[in-house]
C-alpha cells in the first residue's frame, strides 16, 4: 500500500472495534464509507458475501471537476 494513501490499517482496525457478533453488510457498508477508508482516492466499493451469494458495489464518482 502506498503510505500517502494507507486504507488498509484504519479499516482492520475499524473492523475490530466492530467485532464479528456485529458484522453484516449493513455494518461492512459504515466501515466502506468511513474515513480514511472512503477517501477522495476510493473510485469502487462491494461487499459480497459467499454464504448467501449476494453482491452489492458502488462505483464512486468525483463530481468537483465538473464545475
Amino acid at each position: 500500500m502506498p503510505s500517502y494513501d494507507d486504507r488498509r490499517d484504519p479499516g482492520n482496525d475499524h473492523m475490530r472495534a466492530l467485532g464479528q457478533a456485529n458484522l453484516n453488510a449493513s455494518s461492512m457498508w459504515g466501515i466502506l464509507e468511513a474515513w480514511p477508508t472512503f477517501n477522495l482516492h476510493t473510485d469502487f466499493s462491494a461487499v459480497m458475501s459467499a454464504s448467501d451469494g449476494t453482491f452489492e458495489a458502488t462505483v464512486w464518482q468525483d463530481d468537483s471537476d465538473d464545475a
